[in-house]
């Protein structure tokens, strides 16, 4: 897949990369001469392995050409500190590092499951949104998903009745029960799936997991009156069911 006339960002480690080893955005002004020729054969072998670029095209004008229209940023972050950016949680919540190294694993490989899949070589693009067109990205509601799965230590959206919800399930109509089940579901699918509500969904999380840890015997119903009505009242995708059923999911989840 090329980009035509678009500037291509790259992430490189490698402090010996730099003339300027303070300077984390640049251009090919600061890569040092000895890494811009490394990088010149590896683009040229590379050029070469493709079927669609002619060999009489691949030449060090063209390839310096190109690289002088490249922006380089330094990945010098760790793999949890790029998790807490994304989920963004209070830090009584946040995961232990294990965990949140895990969490990023997890979406750096369901990341490269999408970009195997289908042959992209060949096409150009015109401008940088084009590439959505071919599902090969991980949307910020998928990582949610799994970031959430991961923090609970299950799969929030399923068919299982949580062992904490199962009172509850078992005291409506046994012929009511299953479309009970599926509706409380399909709330909070479209309250974590909402994404003009994402910070109160995560608002309403924070509150559910610190109130389930500040009363750890209560049931859900007890747990559920003490929740900040304020925050319950912007998530309008719970109803009091769904919401019930949601915190019986944090509850079985957290590790208390």
């Amino acid at each position: 897949m090329r980009l035509k006339n678009i500037k291509v960002l790259v992430v490189y480690r490698l402090r010996s990369f730099r003339i300027d080893d303070e300077l984390t955005k640049f251009g090919v002004s600061n890569v040092k001469t000895t890494a811009m020729e490394k990088m010149k054969e590896g683009l040229k072998d590379e050029c070469k392995r493709k079927t669609y670029i002619d060999d009489d095209k691949v030449s060090d004008e063209k390839i310096v050409e190109f690289l002088q229209k490249v922006y380089f940023v330094i990945d010098d972050q760790t793999k949890s500190e790029y998790v807490k950016k994304i989920i963004k949680l209070n830090p009584t919540i946040i995961p232990k590092e294990e965990t949140l190294v895990a969490i990023f694993n997890e979406i750096r490989d369901v990341q490269t499951g999408k970009k195997n899949i289908g042959v992209v070589e060949g096409i150009t693009l015109e401008a940088p949104d084009e590439a959505l067109n071919y599902g090969r990205h991980l949307t910020i509601t998928e990582i949610r998903l799994l970031v959430l799965n991961r923090i609970l230590n299950q799969d929030v959206v399923g068919s299982k009745v949580p062992q904490s919800f199962i009172d509850t399930y078992i005291q409506f109509p046994e012929e009511k029960r299953k479309n009970m089940l599926e509706d409380c579901q399909l709330d909070l699918s479209r309250a974590l799936f909402n994404s003009n509500c994402q910070e109160d969904f995560w608002k309403l999380f924070e509150n559910i997991y610190k109130t389930i840890v500040e009363n750890p015997s209560d049931d859900i119903g007890g747990l559920y009156r003490k929740l900040d009505k304020t925050i319950v009242g912007r998530c309008m995708d719970f109803d009091t069911l769904s919401l019930k059923y949601f915190i019986s999911v944090i509850k079985d989840g957290i590790d208390l």
